[in-house]
C-alpha cells in the first residue's frame, strides 16, 4: 500500500511550515543597447538600474542574520534617509516654483 507524506507535527499539534524561500525583488532588469553606444556607458546604465531597483540592498541585508535590535536600527536609518530625501525634494520644488 502507498502512504502519503504528512508533515511532522509540532508539540502543540500544529503542522510545521516549510521554511520560506528567500525573497528577492521580482523586477527583472533589462537594458537595450543604443546604436553606437559604448560598452562602458551600457555597463554604467546597468549599474544605475541595479542600484535603483534595490536588488543589491536586499541581498546585503539578507546575507547575515540580524536580530531585532539591529533590524530596528536599520529601519530607523532607512526612515531617516527617506525623510532627508523628501525634505531635499520639497526644497528643490519650492526653489523651482516661480
Amino acid at each position: 500500500t502507498a502512504t502519503a507524506f504528512t508533515a511532522p507535527k509540532s508539540p502543540l499539534g500544529l503542522a510545521r511550515r516549510a521554511p520560506a524561500a528567500p525573497t528577492a525583488p521580482s523586477m527583472t532588469i533589462k537594458i537595450t543597447l543604443k546604436p553606437n553606444e559604448s560598452v562602458d556607458s551600457a555597463i554604467m546604465r546597468l549599474r544605475r538600474e541595479v542600484n535603483k531597483s534595490g536588488h543589491l540592498r536586499a541581498l546585503r541585508t539578507k546575507r547575515y542574520f540580524e536580530d531585532s535590535r539591529e533590524k530596528a536600527k536599520r529601519k530607523l536609518a532607512e526612515s531617516r534617509r527617506k525623510m532627508k530625501f523628501a525634505r531635499t525634494m520639497k526644497r528643490n520644488q519650492a526653489a523651482r516654483a516661480p
